[in-house]
């Protein structure tokens, strides 16, 4: 960060944004495996688990590589990296909730 008293240098914008996009992202996949798992459908399930794990890889893979890889490129800049990087370690745990859960 070049100066701590610059606004946009440490890329608020772009951290708000990447909170707002994965918000909905774990929703949107949250709730579509809800409908999954109503249905017990094995070929379903397989398919919302993949959706699970896809989304936590890109997550994992933005705390890995950072703005090297094309969606951390979106959203990190030079003073935001580590908070983008860490809250992506977490989130990409917290895809492990939105796994379709079979009702008996």
């Amino acid at each position: 960060m070049n100066d701590i008293n610059e606004l946009f240098s440490f890329g608020w914008i772009e951290l708000i944004f990447f909170y707002l996009v994965s918000f909905f992202l774990i929703l949107f996949v949250l709730a579509l495996n809800k409908i999954i798992s109503k249905k017990n459908i094995k070929s379903l399930n397989l398919i919302g688990a993949y959706l699970s794990i896809g989304l936590g890889v890109i997550f994992f893979l933005i705390f890995g590589i950072g703005k090297d890889f094309t969606a951390g490129g979106l959203f990190i800049r030079h003073g935001n990296e580590m908070t983008i990087r860490l809250s992506s370690f977490l989130l990409a745990f917290l895809c492990l909730f939105t796994y379709p859960k079979a009702k008996k």
